[in-house]
């Protein structure tokens, strides 16, 4: 489970079991995720933060990756790259732990978004109203999983030095 926060969660009771039983283990892991952002709702928007970037990236890299005429594994070759690579690069400058080592999420959210977008894309490029939409998509994507990755590298990279130049330059 993504979310660093396990909580007990009580399934003895007869009516969670039976109330949850024909959705599986989906009513489990969202009630898991509201007690994540009950106990520390911080963290919860900062992980949140960082999921949304690393999905955001991961599609517009697939995106440019397929403009160019790549197949799948070239496509989720780049979106990877594009979706973790830049904070891969910051921990290993500060010295940190690469996060998505120690969160394996971060992957399967890029991997997940890559293929996807390589399988969706062409439909929807096909039923756009015209091209300006589609690089209306690439372009608010792009620029999601930016903010996104320049609000939470400031974070680190303050949290990690207290400079705030360091600050200013992870989140670069």
């Amino acid at each position: 489970w993504p979310w660093p926060l396990n909580p007990k969660i009580d399934d003895s009771n007869e009516f969670n079991r039976v109330s949850m039983a024909p959705l599986g283990k989906a009513p489990l892991l969202l009630h898991r995720m509201l007690l994540y952002v009950e106990e520390d709702p911080a963290n919860a928007i900062a992980d949140s933060t960082l999921y949304l970037g690393t999905a955001m990236a991961s599609l517009s890299g697939t995106i440019s990756a397929g403009r160019a005429q790549m197949d799948l594994f070239g496509c989720v070759v780049v979106a990877v790259i594009t979706a973790i690579g830049g904070g891969t690069t910051r921990d290993l400058i500060l010295g940190r732990a690469v996060y998505w080592v120690a969160d394996r999420a971060h992957l399967l959210i890029a991997l997940i978004v890559a293929i996807s977008t390589f399988v969706v894309w062409p439909f929807l490029t096909t039923h756009l109203a015209s091209v300006d939409a589609s690089d209306l998509v690439f372009l608010w994507s792009d620029a999601i999983g930016m903010a996104a990755s320049a609000v939470i590298g400031a974070h680190i990279g303050l949290e990690t030095t207290r400079l705030r130049l360091v600050g200013v330059m992870a989140g670069v």
